[in-house]
């Protein structure tokens, strides 16, 4: 085995027990050989078929070898070795041995076994190596070549050797020799050669009988003269087929030719290595520029018959059954062999001097390299693993700026440099990585074969599975074939698994939310994904299991692992029974390929419910590559320990939160309830789903009122006592620790009053009902701890005496209260406060600029100021330069700033002063966003700012109707809210009776009525098709202001307002119920929206001759007009503008109220009905709504009806206060 060698220095390496060299000294040349038994055996292996091989061992193992005689050479480091094999007739057999290689050549026998590579020759090579192997062991050191020669020539003769005994054979060794003639693939073609020759024997004469023997060795008797003929016949003179065949081969026949005067061929004919198109060989005349090939040999073959020597035979027998246009299994190396032992000259394309080829008989070995890729990421079948690929790299003068013809064959590599041939032996594992090394070489050429020097091409290749399991044997090859270098370690671990089966495969992780279920085989070093390996095939329309690579299958599965090489055999067979098994039943939860990702927490539990429990009844083993998938169900739990100081308005609280008994951190809740977790995942890796989830999101959403310091506690202002407590009492989930000055405070709430009774003024006492006394107790509640809050009684229960009452007791020297009222409003507060409190100095300020000015200027001498909204708006700025800080501030009819960026709103949240308190029969109409707007006047920061309401509170409940965000607002301002109404307190109070009276359209406005809504619905659909819905309001109003005016009286829409020119079914039902209600002597409060159907209403009192008052935005003496109704009994109908007399009206001499026409929030009409059932009214009220049928109308009550669940579960009452229209809306009445 060679490591490789220099110009100077030559360097076999072997082992003989591990320790024994023989060194050779030849002048300065040191030449280190070392004998490897096993190395030569494999060498062997390489040269002979495996039937062959096996047959020539067993020759050699039963003695069949005779006496061994090893001989000079005529080249230096060669020997002949030469010996009798003894078979159904003795063969004398040659070989040749090369020190210098250390390696066999040139055998030849006299067998009829194509003269070399027959099982006689293997027994002599195996019979030499025992010889080598006794002469090491007696002696390890020698000088030259000389000795060594003579050394093993002695040894050979004085050896037992089998001395001159021949061995006895019996019928099976005679069966077993013919059957090397009649069935090896090298043997002639010739059928029952031993039947055709006893039958010779027996019917034909000598000289048949030797034309069958000469076609045997491939002679055609016709070829050869007769003395030759006569010659050969003399050789046939025993029934013994091999015997007459080795004597008719004694025979020199071109001799004999020569005695007759024959040309020598080699005169007459040369060889061509032509490189045109494709290489090939030709064979051609000297005298003539004419190659010969494809059926020019197989001419030449006849036609010479006489004068060819064997070599030169089988070189035209070669090149005649040689394919050189499809060559891709050309044995190149044989073909240059016989050519060159032909005799025959070899030139290159043409024969000039210059073109003609020489053989190196010792060329020096091919540079190469064995090494391995840089570490990458291999993806084999679905499994990441590193990998490194073992490369084959050639070297050399492969690089170097020469023409070079390169040619690979089964065991040698052919290579002409210039004007040499040069032929490698190797063996045939490598002559299958070099020959894909060439391949690859001439697809990136141009032209075929002839190799230029090229930048860019490098000339290796990667080693396939089976080369990689026997990397070892390929390393050794290389290091005695090739001039190899290589860092690779001498051995590798190579092992072979062999159980395999299927596992289940989990790459859980648990942060990203990415779980992906793979199906694999697992065999034992690695496992492989089937969805990578099979596929469902509906080929033909026939459905069957495919592997992806049936048609090029692999046959292993191979993992490198740095000096360990693990593989094993595919199973084909494993891979497609688990595949079919997942493929076919959808309650594993894979897909058609076999796959199995979910990507978000809820479909990772979907799949852990649903399909999880089916994987594991596989019973599969199954594999965690990252967190284990498993999932645990537990309560959210938090233990309290709370302060506050009332004092200060200081709450604060320590919590400690829990899932079971693992106590976890708060921002790692937060983040759960932020990102929508289906779960959370612990410190230990195990996966909790918290089982009370919608407990653990109140309690998040309460921790935004409170402000978290750095060590973690809370604290924030005594108001969110309430909602605190409402957290953990009487719940499972919490536990609480509580200082007494907080179950002080919460006792206060819960009551609605001080602990301590508050004394109230005696006149007072008695004038007040019990209910409003509670309310002046909540008000000292309030005032307690510097809180405010909503008075939001029902319409007509005494708000006004309340409030006054309150500023009354709490009078300031020279810090008087202010309420902010509608304009409507003023004096009703005045009339009012000189009524109860006649020493309460009061003082409006109204009018113009200058004398609000003055007015302001001496606002200290009184107790209590009354403003309107509108003047506010226009003196908030003098208050506030004026830096004026009133005792109480109220706002009445507070719901004038539900709208927190309109000028009211802002205006008033600029007054300063010590306590705030609001007054509203409706605290909430639209949107529960005018609670907040409330609020943020009332106590700052009590609900957040806006955007956390609107997150917290406004878009759960308006747009997802949300009751349980809504039951958490209510129970936030419960305590800072006081709701009575009248049904709770004045029970002596009579009933309102409300009935709905339907009129059918008439026919005309029923036409004009459909014309208008098919116009409107298309307009409107166009509309908000092209600007989308929130731009398209005012158009939708419009619309349905039309629809709206139609259904009261055509007159209202068309340009001829002579109403009596057109009908109305609502005027004729409100003639016939005006009439019965006048007839009886009862008095009526006529509301509508439109001051156009008012005067219409007006015009039909004035011609049945029924007196009437008039009240509208217009009016300036509303409070005459009010006290001329109550106080006369002629003014038996009052017409009143919704939006002007709906508020701050008391017409208790009523009792009948006509709603003309619906509006879209009922808290409107309810404020305007409530103008008569109020304190003081002695008659049961009736109230009649009138309805066109069939109508918007109609549609406006359903939607009434529809939403009712607001006002009655945030403030307390009975009454549907609805939102804004949506466009679901919208399109529902348009239905």
């Amino acid at each position: 085995m060679c490591g490789g060698w220099s110009v100077r220095s030559y360097i076999i390496k072997a082992r003989l027990d591990a320790e024994k060299m023989i060194v050779f000294r030849e002048g300065f040349i040191m030449i280190k050989i070392s004998f490897d038994k096993n190395s030569l055996i494999k060498q062997l292996k390489t040269m002979y078929s495996v039937v062959v091989f096996d047959r020539g061992k067993k020759y050699y193992q039963k003695g069949m070898v005779g006496k061994l005689k090893i001989s000079n050479h005529r080249t230096k480091e060669k020997i002949k070795i030469t010996a009798d094999v003894y078979g159904s007739d003795t063969y004398n057999t040659e070989m040749v041995f090369n020190f210098l290689t250390n390696r066999f050549s040139n055998s030849e026998c006299d067998c009829p076994y194509d003269w070399g590579k027959c099982k006689h020759s293997l027994a002599v090579g195996l019979k030499f190596i025992d010889i080598w192997e006794e002469t090491c062991q007696i002696d390890n050191e020698f000088k030259n070549f000389e000795e060594i020669k003579k050394l093993l020539i002695s040894f050979a003769k004085i050896s037992k050797n089998n001395d001159d005994e021949k061995y006895e054979y019996t019928s099976d060794d005679l069966a077993y020799e013919d059957d090397e003639y009649c069935g090896e693939e090298d043997a002639l073609d010739i059928t029952d050669k031993n039947d055709a020759i006893d039958y010779l024997d027996k019917q034909e004469k000598k000289k048949e009988r030797l034309k069958k023997l000469l076609q045997m060795i491939g002679i055609n008797a016709e070829d050869l003269s007769a003395e030759a003929l006569g010659e050969l016949e003399s050789k046939v003179d025993s029934k013994s087929r091999n015997k007459e065949i080795k004597k008719i081969k004694s025979v020199n026949l071109p001799e004999i030719e020569k005695k007759k005067g024959i040309v020598n061929l080699t005169n007459k004919y040369h060889i061509l290595f032509n490189t045109e198109y494709t290489p090939r060989l030709e064979i051609a005349r000297n005298d003539s520029s004419m190659s010969y090939w494809r059926n020019e040999p197989e001419n030449i073959l006849k036609e010479e018959r006489a004068h060819l020597t064997l070599s030169q035979r089988e070189l035209l027998k070669s090149l005649n059954e040689t394919n050189f246009w499809y060559g891709s299994n050309i044995e190149w190396g044989d073909l240059f062999e016989l050519a060159k032992d032909s005799g025959f000259e070899v030139f290159l394309n043409s024969k000039l001097p210059k073109n003609k080829l020489t053989f190196n008989e010792n060329p020096s070995k091919i540079e190469a390299e064995i090494y391995q890729e840089e570490t990458r990421n291999q993806i084999n079948y679905g499994e990441v693993m590193e990998q490194k690929d073992f490369s084959f790299k050639l070297n050399g003068d492969f690089y170097k700026k020469k023409s070079i013809y390169s040619f690979c064959g089964s065991v040698n590599v052919v290579r002409i440099i210039g004007n040499e041939v040069q032929i490698h032996p190797i063996t045939k594992k490598l002559s299958n990585i070099v020959a894909r090394i060439f391949e690859a070489g001439r697809n990136y050429h141009e032209g075929y074969y002839q190799y230029q020097r090229q930048e860019n091409f490098v000339w290796t290749d990667v080693l396939n599975e089976e080369e990689i399991i026997e990397i070892n044997e390929i390393m050794e090859d290389a290091r005695k074939y090739f001039d190899c270098k290589t860092d690779l370690s001498e051995t590798f671990q190579v092992k072979k698994f062999k159980k395999i089966g299927p596992a289940i495969l989990v790459d859980y992780d648990s942060e990203k939310h990415n779980l992906c279920v793979r199906a694999a085989i697992d065999y034992g070093f690695s496992k492989i994904d089937v969805a990578h390996t099979m596929y469902k095939s509906t080929r033909g329309g026939i459905a069957s299991f495919q592997r992806k690579d049936f048609k090029n299958r692999s046959k292993f599965h191979i993992k490198i692992n740095g000096q360990e090489i693990h593989y094993a055999d595919v199973s084909h067979k494993e891979e497609k029974k688990l595949f079919s098994k997942l493929h076919l039943d959808e309650k594993y939860g894979f897909t058609k390929t076999l796959k199995c990702v979910r990507e978000n927490p809820k479909k990772i539990i979907h799949y852990h419910e649903n399909h999880w429990p089916q994987i594991k009844e596989l019973n599969y083993p199954i594999e965690f590559s990252r967190d284990k998938f498993e999932f645990f169900q537990e309560n959210f739990k938090a233990d309290f320990d709370v302060d506050m100081n009332a004092a200060q308005d200081w709450l604060a609280f320590d919590v400690d939160c829990y899932l079971g008994r693992d106590r976890i951190a708060l921002a790692d809740l937060k983040s759960y309830l932020k990102n929508k977790e289906e779960f959370i995942r612990m410190n230990d890796g195990r996966m909790l789903r918290i089982s009370n989830w919608e407990e653990l999101e109140r309690f998040i959403l309460m921790l935004e009122s409170f402000y978290q310091r750095e060590n973690g506690s809370f604290e924030g202002r005594i108001y969110h006592a309430p909602e605190l407590e409402n957290i953990f009492v009487n719940s499972e989930y919490y536990s609480a620790k509580v200082a007494d000055g907080f179950k002080k405070f919460i006792s206060e709430a819960q009551n609605g009053r001080p602990l301590k009774k508050v004394n109230l003024p005696v006149k007072i006492n008695k004038t007040l009902r019990d209910y409003q006394k509670d309310g002046i107790s909540w008000f000292h509640f309030l005032r307690k701890y510097r809180f405010a809050g909503v008075l939001a009684d029902d319409m007509g229960l005494g708000k006004t005496l309340q409030a006054l009452t309150l500023l009354e007791m709490n009078k300031v020297k020279e810090k008087p209260s202010v309420v902010i009222c509608p304009k409507t409003l003023l004096f009703n507060w005045e009339d009012e406060a000189r009524k109860f409190f006649p020493n309460l100095k009061t003082l409006i300020i109204e009018g113009a600029p200058k004398e609000r000015a003055k007015n302001i200027e001496k606002i200290k001498n009184y107790d209590l100021i009354i403003t309107s909204y509108s003047t506010i708006k226009k003196d908030g700025a003098i208050y506030e330069n004026k830096k004026i800080k009133f005792n109480y501030c109220f706002l009445d009819e507070a719901q004038f700033i539900k709208n927190h960026k309109t000028q009211n709103a802002q205006a008033v949240k600029k007054i300063d002063a010590d306590y705030k308190l609001a007054l509203t029969g409706t605290p909430l109409e639209n949107s529960v966003s005018e609670i907040w707007s409330v609020f943020d006047f009332l106590m700052p920061g009590f609900l957040g700012n806006y955007n956390n309401f609107t997150k917290r509170f406004l878009t759960p409940i308006m747009k997802h109707n949300d009751f349980k965000a809504l039951t958490e607002l209510r129970k936030k301002t419960e305590c800072f809210m006081l709701r009575r109404t009248k049904s709770e307190v004045l029970k002596e109070l009579p009933p309102k009776i409300e009935q709905i009276l339907v009129s059918e359209l008439t026919e005309a406005q029923n036409i004009l009525y459909q014309e208008i809504l098919a116009n409107v619905k298309t307009e409107i659909e166009k509309t908000v098709s092209e600007k989308g819905f929130a731009k398209s309001q005012i158009h939708i109003l419009a619309g349905l202001m039309k629809l709206r005016q139609v259904c009261n009286h055509p007159t209202l829409l068309l340009k001829n307002k002579d109403y009596t020119k057109y009908e109305s079914a609502k005027l004729e039902s409100f003639k016939e119920l005006i009439g019965e209600i006048v007839s009886s002597n009862r008095k009526v409060l006529v509301f509508s929206q439109f001051t156009q159907m008012l005067d219409i209403l007006a015009s039909v009192l004035n011609k049945d001759k029924i007196e009437y008052l008039y009240l509208s935005g217009k009016t300036k003496n509303r409070k005459e007009l009010v006290e001329e109704f109550n106080g006369s009994d002629k003014k038996k109908v009052f017409l009143i503008s919704l939006k002007a007399g709906g508020t701050g009206l008391n017409l208790t001499s009523a009792d009948n109220v006509i709603i003309f026409d619906p509006w879209w929030n009922p808290s409107v009409e309810n404020q305007a009905i409530d103008r008569t059932h109020r304190i003081g009214q002695k008659k049961s009220v009736n109230v009649y709504r009138l309805i066109a049928k069939g109508t918007l109308e109609e549609k406006i009550l359903k939607l009434q009806e529809k939403k009712k669940f607001l006002f009655d579960n945030l403030v307390g009452e009975s009454k549907d206060l609805f939102k804004k229209l949506t466009w679901d809306d919208v399109k529902e009445l348009f239905k």
